[in-house]
């Protein structure tokens, strides 16, 4: 699939990528706080900011990924560290709390309301996105599964849609 991609390369791309992806969850965390106009809880926030900054910080390094064996179809696979348990806690933390503060905001909302509208369409692609994410980690542990990736282009037609016809 990636003839020419060295191994060293997959090792510094996957390690790159799960730099970035310490972060999504902050980050998804402080746009539902915003999108539903909450009081945004500092001291939780800032919490969730520094695990989110350290995990960023580990990814890069082998206690996060130790190598990139091939694994099923896929020619390069993050082999985990003995830090990934807690870089998966980091990406289900702030994710499904912003889930919670969306779930019941769209519970109060009233029936038909754009808000509810727009709070669908934002939680529905979050989630089947996040769930296609989330099975990329069993294959990181050997479990042979093929991640389920098809949910992930839904992310963005869905929270475009919520942003631009329900603002």
């Amino acid at each position: 699939m990636f003839p020419e991609l060295s191994y060293s390369a997959a090792l510094t791309f996957s390690r790159v990528s799960h730099f970035f992806g310490a972060v999504t969850g902050v980050w998804f965390f402080e746009f539902s706080v915003l999108l539903l106009g909450a009081k945004l809880n500092k001291s939780l926030f800032r919490s969730y900011l520094a695990f989110s900054l350290v995990m960023a910080a580990v990814s890069l390094t082998p206690w996060m990924i130790i190598a990139v064996p091939a694994k099923r179809c896929f020619p390069y696979y993050p082999e985990p560290g003995t830090l990934y348990l807690p870089y998966i806690v980091n990406y289900v933390l702030p994710f499904s709390h912003a889930f919670l503060l969306l779930d019941k905001a769209f519970a109060a909302a009233e029936p038909g309301s754009q808000k509810r509208k727009q709070i669908f369409y934002v939680l529905s692609g979050t989630i089947s996105a996040w769930l296609g994410i989330a099975s990329l980690f069993l294959l990181i542990y050997n479990v042979p599964l093929t991640p389920a990736l098809v949910p992930l282009p839904l992310i963005a037609v869905m929270m475009s849609y919520a942003i631009l016809r329900h603002q």
